[in-house]
Order: C-alpha cells, then sequence, then structure tokens
C-alpha cells in the first residue's frame, strides 16, 4: 500500500505563512522592529501608487504605418490550369498549404454530411495506413492536416454565395514531398467501407458530446443562424445547414444511431459520394506560404502532385441510401 504527504519542512512553512499574524517577534530588538514596521508601511505606499503610464508599453498612432505592408504574392498557372497562389513570409522554415475545393456542385441531401465528412477526413484511413498509422504519420510529417467547410457572402455581390472545402496542413520545407504524398491517398484512395465503423462511431459520438456541451456558449450565434435563415439569401440558409441548429440536430441522431452498423454502412456510402464529386483536380485552386527564396516549384512539385489527382467528378450509377 502506497500513501503520499506532503513534506514536513514545506507544510510547515505553509502554516507559518498563513498565521503571519502569530509571528513570533520576541527575539527581534527595538530597531529591527521599526525596521519591520516602516518597511511594510513603505511596500504598502508603493503598492497603492498611481502607475507611471509613461513608463508602460504604449501603442501611438504614429507607430502605425502610414502605407500598409506588402507582400510578394505570385499566382501562377498549374496543370490543367490548376490555379497556384504563392506568397513568402516569415515562416519559421514551416510550409503552409490551403487546398479550396468548391462544393456547388453536391447534392442538397449530401451537405448537411459535408462538416462531419470533413472533420474524420483525415481519421479514418487512406492507402496503406490504417486510421491508427495514418495519425501517426501525420504527426511525424506535419504540423496537423484539417478541412472545413466555409460559406460567406461574395465581396462583389451579397446575394451571391462563396463556399467550398478548405484542406490545410503546414511542414517544414523538407517533409512537402511526405505531406503531398499523403495528400494523394486521401484524394484517392480514403478507407470508407466497414473496416473504419468504429473509429467513425467514436469519431461521431465525440463530435456530438463537444457540441452539445458548447451549446450553451454558442446559444448566440445558433439563435442568429436561424433567424438569419429568413432572409431571400443562400448564404444563411446554407450557413445554417452547414453550422446551424440542423447541424447539431443531425450529429445527435447520428450518435444515436453509431450503435446500428447498417445505418454507418449508408454513412459511408454517401461520404464515398462525397469524396467522388469533391476530391478532384477541376476547379481545385492552390495557395502556398513559404519563406523567401523557399518557393515549391510548379513543375517539381505541384504538378506530379496534380497528375495524381482525377481530373473530374465521379458522378454516382445510383444515389446511396440516406442515414
Amino acid at each position: 500500500e502506497f500513501h503520499m504527504k506532503p513534506d514536513q519542512q514545506w507544510q510547515n512553512s505553509r502554516y507559518f505563512i498563513a498565521n503571519d499574524e502569530d509571528m513570533d517577534t520576541d527575539h527581534l530588538t527595538d530597531n529591527e522592529k521599526q525596521n519591520l514596521i516602516s518597511n511594510a508601511v513603505a511596500l504598502q505606499h508603493w503598492q497603492n501608487q498611481e502607475r507611471n503610464k509613461d513608463v508602460l508599453p504604449t501603442l501611438r498612432i504614429d507607430d502605425i504605418p502610414k502605407t500598409p505592408q506588402k507582400y510578394n504574392i505570385s499566382t501562377l498557372s498549374a496543370l490543367d490550369g490548376v490555379s497556384v497562389q504563392q506568397n513568402t513570409y516569415t515562416t519559421n522554415g514551416i510550409d503552409y498549404f490551403t487546398l479550396h475545393l468548391p462544393f456547388d456542385h453536391l447534392p442538397a441531401r449530401l451537405l448537411p454530411l459535408l462538416p462531419l465528412f470533413c472533420d474524420v477526413l483525415f481519421k479514418l484511413g487512406a492507402g496503406k495506413y490504417d486510421h491508427y498509422t495514418l495519425s501517426d504519420v501525420i504527426d511525424g510529417c506535419s504540423c496537423g492536416f484539417s478541412g472545413s467547410a466555409y460559406v460567406m457572402s461574395d465581396v462583389r455581390a451579397y446575394d451571391k454565395v462563396n463556399s467550398g472545402v478548405t484542406l490545410k496542413v503546414g511542414c517544414f520545407s523538407r517533409n512537402v514531398s511526405s505531406v503531398l504524398s499523403l495528400l494523394i491517398y486521401v484524394f484517392n484512395d480514403l478507407w470508407l467501407d466497414e473496416r473504419v465503423l468504429v473509429p467513425l462511431k467514436t469519431e461521431i459520438n465525440a463530435l456530438s458530446t463537444s457540441q452539445l456541451s458548447s451549446l450553451a456558449d454558442s446559444s448566440g450565434q445558433y439563435s442568429a443562424n436561424l433567424l438569419a435563415t429568413a432572409i431571400p439569401w443562400e448564404v444563411p440558409k446554407l450557413r445554417e445547414t452547414l453550422d446551424g441548429i440542423s447541424q447539431l440536430k443531425l450529429m445527435r441522431q447520428l450518435a444515436i444511431l453509431s450503435d446500428n452498423d447498417d445505418a454507418m454502412l449508408a454513412l459511408l456510402a454517401n461520404f464515398r459520394e462525397i469524396a467522388n464529386l469533391l476530391l478532384t483536380r477541376k476547379n481545385l485552386r492552390i495557395s502556398v506560404t513559404t519563406c523567401a527564396g523557399q518557393e515549391i516549384g510548379i513543375d517539381s512539385v505541384v504538378n506530379p502532385f496534380l497528375s495524381t489527382l482525377r481530373d473530374e467528378p465521379v458522378q454516382p450509377d445510383s444515389s446511396p441510401s440516406s442515414s
């Protein structure tokens, strides 16, 4: 049997501090007592005095540059006209890739499943890696992979929709080839079958629990999204579908159904359809941020990656059953 108890000397010191009103001063001389009182008064005076704001760090209008800082951004055309936007910045040797994929061609019935698809995209397995190994490989060669769906008004017309899925990854320059190899597996060979039933159920329950636990803090945003659907614009309606109370309800329903293998297989069938329609070279845009002098080569790096991707969405022969 093992017991733990605090160090006696530490415990005595804590008791001494907590009961400082009972400090024994009998051993002090009159001069030492007077010095102690004087120091206490001086400390109290210093703590109560107004701070000298002149010595505090401040930001003045004159400190703000009159002209915005400009960055070197170049837009290049890669294989099949894929747009690649490159910019340089102080990144401490880390390269950042963002892949933009439009989803305006997805059937409306699949849109509610898009946030969950993005959440599990890098967590279920791809190519030669199961979900355990894929997680380890991602951790070993990158700062992490993430996927998310976004919806916003077009800056040129507020009643127009600017939407898509972004896949983001950061890595050291020496690991770019490893990261792109993983993306090739994700684009072409996702595990979306009975092999991933267990990790899929785990992710669904974890995400649903997380959403429910944050409901109180996010209730204002949920209400705003729901009220905004009354506006005759596509943006608020789509935002409610992807990130509103209806999305929370859907995740709760999926969590309840997570023990039903048939329902989960139907969900995976829908995921396969999303992957076939979404993860292609068509209308893909790539943004790359690197340190100056470490720009990514279009012919040597980007085009070999793009050449492995499907050039067109794969249309299903028949619609998967809804989960």
